[in-house]
């Protein structure tokens, strides 16, 4: 009896499937597994920006975001509750002081949708599939979810300016 190489197995199984160029894998090659191929690499180049951003940017961004929120909520409850305080009867500045709610809701509400976007993100980045947003599409809710924070900063810096003028102008 004689031994067999792997070698000369391999020539064994390709000429019986009738394929030459390799073993035979049960798998026929398709336009569709190239797809999945091309896949399966841009979802391996992935991984490592995808950790990075779950280890450094996630919870950067979203602890920015609930900072925002903070922010922008306890200026708005303070702006209520001692607004005629601040301005004193002088009802001219209203104009100013709804200016400024405005500005101040719009910071909660962009730093809020940032927040969610930041989350969606995070889930992607991890793996999970949320809305479609796998691995590979996680970057463009991060770049919205900067968008919407500098949105509700500039938001909230504009309150804070509208604030301190009819503070100082009463």
């Amino acid at each position: 009896m004689s031994k067999s190489s792997p070698k000369s197995k391999r020539a064994e199984v390709t000429s019986e499937s009738g394929t030459s160029g390799g073993t035979n894998t049960g798998v026929e090659e398709t336009p569709r597994g190239s797809a999945n191929r091309a896949l399966e690499t841009s979802a391996s180049e992935d991984p490592s920006k995808a950790r990075i951003f779950l280890s450094f940017n996630y919870p950067e961004l979203k602890d920015l975001g609930k900072h925002f929120l903070t922010l922008s909520s306890a200026t708005a409850v303070f702006l209520l509750t001692f607004v005629e305080k601040l301005i004193g009867s002088n009802a001219s500045f209203n104009h100013l002081i709804k200016a400024c709610m405005a500005s101040l809701l719009l910071s909660i509400a962009a730093a809020g949708t940032g927040l969610f976007f930041n989350y969606i993100a995070g889930a992607g980045a991890s793996g999970a599939i949320i809305w479609g947003i796998g691995k590979n599409r996680f970057r463009e809710l991060t770049i919205a979810t900067y968008v919407l924070y500098m949105l509700a900063g500039s938001a909230l810096f504009f309150a804070y300016a509208l604030l301190a003028y009819a503070t100082l102008y009463r």
